[in-house]
């Protein structure tokens, strides 16, 4: 009689896989790696996954990936033309959204430390980079809105290094981390230097308001 399959182990070989995914990246990735990760024998790997690419898409599904970005986007939005998030209240639209993307992540932290590290040989490996581009339109729309600049040229060139840097950084505290409190203080320790540094940058480019008629 045929065994059942066992939910479980389905799981234990997913997060083995994004474990080694985030370690050695996809192209050295190998079904017998993940199964003796997960402590499973290679040929019970086969009955669950029928090959690697099918494990991969269960691993990093392209619905977390769409979410994370929407949830990324609907954080910055939530800002408005807020100027100080500090001054926020603890019920802002952007306390909660940040919450929400928070909890969105760490129920996914190695899937979404992949995608942010880069994806490299996956057909995610362009998540990364469109999240920075997303980030940077968003940026340039919030500059507009709470400083009154239009941003182009070396300031968008500016902007595209922050975002690359900022989204690595984020993947390697996800592959770097594992506990809710250590991901909450580096996520808000580098969200807070992140912020400051846009805030320095658009006052720097705020554009003088004309003085008044004597």
């Amino acid at each position: 009689m045929a065994q059942s399959l066992k939910p479980h182990v389905r799981e234990a070989l997913l997060e083995a896989m994004r474990g080694l995914l985030v370690e050695v990246g996809y192209a050295s990735t190998t079904m017998a790696a993940v199964a003796a990760r997960a402590g499973v024998a290679t040929g019970n790997v086969y009955r669950y996954f029928p090959s690697k690419e099918a494990m991969f898409d269960a691993a990093i599904p392209a619905a977390l990936a769409r979410d994370l970005a929407r949830r990324v986007r609907a954080r910055v939005l939530s800002l408005g033309a807020a100027r100080d998030v500090d001054a926020l209240p603890p019920g802002s639209s952007y306390a909660r959204a940040s919450e929400e993307l928070f909890e969105a992540v760490m129920g996914a932290r190695l899937a979404v430390a992949f995608l942010l590290l880069g994806a490299a040989g996956t057909p995610h490996a362009s998540f990364a980079p469109r999240l920075v581009a997303d980030l940077v339109r968003l940026a340039r729309a919030y500059a507009r809105a709470a400083y009154g600049l239009r941003l182009d040229g070396p300031q968008v060139f500016v902007l595209r290094r922050v975002y690359t840097s900022y989204v690595a950084s984020l993947g390697e505290a996800l592959a770097t981390y594992t506990g809710e409190r250590p991901l909450r203080a580096v996520t808000s320790d580098l969200s807070r230097y992140h912020l400051a540094g846009l805030r320095a940058l658009f006052a720097a480019h705020e554009e003088t308001p004309p003085k008044e008629a004597s």
